[in-house]
């Protein structure tokens, strides 16, 4: 049994530039829990906001993958969806997938 979670954030979408960050955990055909919440600090970038909305949504996942477990059943994968390319490299190398070369000369 596989369980997909999906998680998304919005970059500086409030008046007050703080971001804002949805998630859901899928089981069977439906969703099992959403989420969606204001962040609490102002971020510097889109991958940033990304990262701490994983961050944030994780517990969850944690929490029905151990409860789960204690039902007997077996979780055979555990699915994490995004859309920032730069947040999953960043999840995948453990390092800024782009970093910014700065040119002395100009």
């Amino acid at each position: 049994m596989a369980l997909p979670e999906s998680v998304n954030a919005v970059y500086a979408v409030h008046r007050d530039m703080k971001s804002q960050t949805g998630g859901a955990s899928f089981f069977g055909q439906g969703a099992l829990h959403g989420k969606s919440l204001k962040q609490k600090l102002k971020r510097k970038s889109s991958k940033e906001t990304e990262l701490i909305g994983i961050s944030d949504y994780i517990p969850f996942n944690i929490c029905f993958s151990n409860f789960m477990d204690g039902q007997k059943y077996t979780i055979t994968s555990k699915i994490m969806r995004q859309e920032n390319q730069n947040a999953i490299n960043m999840k995948i190398n453990g390092k800024n997938a782009c970093t910014r070369n700065k040119d002395s000369s100009t």
